[in-house]
């Protein structure tokens, strides 16, 4: 209840009060009486998996003690917005690839925060090559580019068909090591590449 004005009336001593809910009327002041409040001593976050991936929504689990604190509101922060963003409810966003710390803070300043991870997954690959000719013995580096920019494990594995052809490393360095033989339909002759 909060007071909203005093008042006399009759002789007597009146307060127009606002209760929580809303409601507004008069009090006679006899009946009123101060009572502290009652501080917020410990906020809780937790979030049922502490890794969300990029896009996804949830909504963090609040606890604020002692469960009768006479004022639970709670303000919201992010310590990277660009990871993850969250609203005034405690509700969150996964932007981008990364680690944020997520904060809520009462109005006597105690706070409680959990740490996010945001997994950001590859979408696609693209090579700039679509085919390559090499001759025996040359070295060609494939440079590929791995979306979106920002996947949290963007390492590529790189396996050739054929390794009596060709040889490839884990940075993507193929080396020619034999001519291929193939087939002209058009002749019925082979040749060699």
């Amino acid at each position: 209840m909060t007071r909203i004005a005093k008042g006399k009336q009759n002789g007597e001593l009146w307060d127009r009060v606002k209760l929580d809910n809303g409601l507004v009327g008069y009090v006679f002041q006899n009946y009123v009486e101060k009572v502290n409040d009652i501080e917020v001593t410990n906020i809780n976050l937790s979030l049922e998996n502490t890794i969300l991936y990029k896009e996804e929504r949830a909504m963090l689990k609040i606890e604020v003690l002692p469960q009768n604190a006479t004022n639970k509101t709670l303000t919201f922060s992010s310590s990277n917005p660009q990871v993850v963003n969250v609203d005034s409810s405690g509700k969150l966003h996964a932007i981008g690839a990364g680690t944020a710390t997520i904060t809520a803070k009462a109005k006597n300043n105690v706070t409680g925060s959990i740490k996010i991870s945001v997994y950001s997954k590859v979408t696609g690959l693209e090579l700039q090559e679509d085919e390559l000719c090499m001759q025996v013995g040359q070295n060609y580096k494939l440079q590929p580019v791995v979306l979106p920019s920002d996947a949290t494990n963007p390492k590529v594995n790189y396996v050739v068909e054929n390794m009596d052809i060709a040889s490839i490393d884990e940075n993507g360095n193929i080396k020619a090591l034999a001519p291929r033989k193939y087939k002209n339909k058009s002749k019925n002759s082979r040749r060699e590449f």
